[in-house]
Parts: structure tokens; sequence; C-alpha cells
């Protein structure tokens, strides 16, 4: 029996392929060899591990609004060149069209080339390439995916999810196991419209119509809220 510490197991669960083992004397003539029609002499992983953080962050705070999305990803172990990051964005934000869909590299990123996946228009696929080659474990690194279109309320989106990444080969490499990212856009848009009084005549009572055009569609549960001045009487 030979043991050997401090082996770094693969990056995938994929299987490793054969280990050979063969048995020479001092003058580097062969004794013995492995045979690998009668031994296995290869591993797999059974799990892979998480991503160490995930966050995802607008640079337009308009709800709505045209904005660039910048994903930010924390790996717990080495990426290297060609290694492929997959991502959910929630339903109520919405990605652009295949056609209009760009990405940009920032930092120690080199170059990201995204696509979405058939039949999941809100699912992002980013193949990736770095400065040097590769990406040490915990060092964070960044893209930025342009043309997205803001979530239509001020509320909290719901979370990013099915975040992880694969190799060259879409063998996973890491799964994010966390609470996905989510994004809030504090400043909403801005609704334009006219008043039009049925009567002008002082203290008569009368119709006031407002006509507006909202930024963003409304849901079924959605309401108005309109403030007035004071002099104003509302029964």
């Amino acid at each position: 029996m030979v043991t050997c510490d401090n082996i770094l197991n693969p990056r995938t669960k994929a299987n490793s392929g054969i280990f050979k083992i063969d048995i020479q004397d001092l003058t580097g003539c062969a004794i013995e060899s492995t045979d690998i029609s009668n031994i296995d002499l290869s591993v797999s992983m059974e799990s892979v591990p998480s991503f160490s953080f995930v966050g995802a962050q607008s640079s337009n705070p308009k709800n709505g609004g045209t904005t660039v999305t910048t994903l930010r990803f924390t790996p717990s172990m080495k990426m290297i060149d060609n290694d492929i990051l997959y991502i959910t964005f929630p339903s109520e934000i919405q990605l652009p069209s295949a056609s209009s869909l760009s990405c940009t590299a920032e930092g120690v990123v080199k170059t990201v080339q995204c696509s979405l996946i058939a039949g999941s228009p809100n699912r992002l696929k980013a193949k990736v390439t770095f400065t040097s080659g590769s990406n040490p474990s915990t060092s964070q690194f960044y893209i930025k995916v342009n043309n997205v279109k803001n979530a239509p309320s001020t509320a909290k989106s719901s979370v990013f999810t099915e975040i992880k990444a694969t190799d060259s080969s879409d063998n996973d490499i890491m799964i994010f196991t966390d609470l996905g990212p989510t994004i809030t856009n504090p400043q909403p848009a801005t609704a334009s419209g006219s008043l039009a009084q049925g009567s002008t005549d002082t203290g008569v009572a009368t119709d006031y119509t407002i006509t507006y055009s909202t930024m963003n569609a409304m849901a079924d549960s959605s309401s108005f809220l309109i403030d007035y001045p004071d002099i104003i009487t509302v029964p």
C-alpha cells in the first residue's frame, strides 16, 4: 500500500481517468504493471462546493429603468479560462433579448461572452477568461450585464437563483447553496399627466379628471395614491 498526502482533488465530478502503476527494478526495467482490464484505479467526486459569496447591484436606482447589473462572485476554489457562470434573474427583472444582450468584463476578468438559455429567457450564461489565465479561490471578481430592465416596483426583488459555475465541458465546479442576492430600486419612476376641471367657478362642486401615463406595468393589486392641495375639499 502506498499513501500520498495533500493531493488536490479534481475540480469537477467528472471521472478522473485511470491511474496506472508501473513497478521497475533499479535499472528501470519493468517488473509489474497494473492491468486496467482487471482493476479500476480511478476516482470521482460526489459533491461540489458552494461559492463563498454572490452579490448583485443595479447602476440605476429608478424602478423600471434600463440599467447595468453588476454580478459579483467570490469562488471557493480556483477558476480558469473558459469556465462558465450560470444565474437566473428574478422574474420581475427583465434581461434583454438575445440580440441586445451584452456583458462587460471588468477587473481581473479579461473577456466575458454572455448568452441566454433556450426556454429560460431570464437565465444567463457567461463564459469568462481571466487576465492571468485563472482566478484563485476566495478572490472576488465581477461582470456587468448591460441593457437590463429594473423591476417595476420599489419593493425588494425576489432572489437570483440557480447560481453555479461549470468547466468548459459543463461539469459542475461550484453550486451556490445560500439564499441568492436581491436588488432594491428605491427611486420610483416618474409618471406624466394632466388635470382637467369640469368647472372653474370658485366654490362649486365639480369633477376633476386626472389623465396620466405610467412608466411601469401595474398589477391587479396595485393602488393609486393622490395627494391634493389643502384648499381643495374632498367629500
